[in-house]
């Protein structure tokens, strides 16, 4: 029997869908199987209602030099939230992008250089999913990236544990790592990146995912 299941909770849709469709204000934002709605995330706005927790995002811009491409972390001056302000939608910052020079720098993977090739320069959003953070090289096998953070709380899950961060320009990050002890409040720490994992998007709470290399086939307009 072909059923139309209609639901603000995400874990039940990803559970007793084939085929989930993502929706903000009427229209749809992707229609496709739970799988490739997660790994595959048409948009920001996708990226960040399925999954939990959230993922994490951050505004900065792509940088080229002596044929090295990078992420730098910026910040949104006289930032605002912006959106409908839904309680069940991520909250997304507005603003003109900046760059203090204190934010962290990831590089590109190999296998998005060549599309991020045309940003260089421009404000792109950094999304990476709490679980493909480690604390451990061999947590993240395909991690070639760290960044510096500071631990603020730590909820142990039992054989993982989530571990809210900030760096220097983000207060609210959140890795879901495996469990283990010796992490202290209020100290820095380095955490190990899965960088084939990450995504690039457009500003905006709907901006479009820049790391697909193509029009998926499954996008629905």
């Amino acid at each position: 029997t072909t059923t139309i299941y209609v639901t603000h909770d995400q874990e039940e849709a990803m559970t007793l869908g084939d085929r989930i469709v993502v929706m903000k204000d009427g229209k749809i934002q992707q229609a496709d199987t739970p799988l490739k709605t997660y790994n595959y995330p048409n948009n920001r706005f996708v990226a960040g209602f399925i999954g939990m927790p959230p993922m994490n995002f951050f505004d900065g811009t792509i940088m080229a030099q002596n044929g090295q491409m990078t992420f730098e972390e910026g910040q949104i001056e006289g930032g605002k939230i912006g959106g409908n302000g839904k309680a069940d939608e991520p909250a997304v910052t507005v603003g003109r992008l900046t760059l203090p020079g204190s934010g962290f720098r990831l590089d590109v993977p190999g296998h998005l250089k060549q599309r991020m090739a045309g940003y260089v320069g421009k404000h792109v959003v950094l999304g990476i999913r709490p679980e493909h953070f480690g604390l451990r090289q061999e947590d993240v096998p395909a991690g070639r990236a760290s960044l510096d953070v500071t631990v603020n709380v730590v909820e142990p899950l039992g054989s993982d544990m989530d571990v809210y961060m900030s760096t220097a320009l983000h207060e609210h990050v959140v890795g879901r790592v495996p469990a283990r002890s010796g992490l202290e409040i209020g100290k820095r720490t380095t955490v190990i990146v899965d960088a084939e994992k990450v995504h690039f998007f457009e500003p905006g709470a709907t901006g479009m995912n820049l790391s697909l290399q193509s029009e998926p086939a499954h996008a629905v307009a």
